[in-house]
C-alpha cells in the first residue's frame, strides 16, 4: 500500500506536517484529507478562511489540496 503524506498549510507556503499513513489509494487519502479540514476547522476556526489547506502528497508530490473555507467545513 502507498504511504500518504499529510501537511496543514498556509498561503506562504510554510506548513505543519500531521504525519504519513498507508492508504489503499488516493481516493481514500483524500477523503481522510477532506474528514481532517473538518477537524481542523472546528478546532482551530481562526484558519478558516485564512489561506490554510490540508495537502496530502505522495512520492510523486502533491496530489491533494483541501482548502479549510466556509463552504468546506459545514
Amino acid at each position: 500500500m502507498p504511504i500518504f503524506n499529510f501537511r496543514l498549510a498556509d498561503s506562504s507556503s510554510n506548513f505543519t506536517n500531521l504525519g504519513g499513513q498507508e492508504y489503499d489509494d488516493a481516493v481514500q487519502a483524500t477523503e481522510v484529507a477532506d474528514a481532517l479540514v473538518k477537524k481542523v476547522a472546528k478546532d482551530e476556526p481562526h484558519l478558516i478562511g485564512g489561506g490554510w489547506a490540508v495537502v496530502v502528497s505522495d512520492d510523486d508530490g502533491e496530489i491533494y489540496r483541501a482548502q479549510i473555507e466556509p463552504e468546506q467545513v459545514h
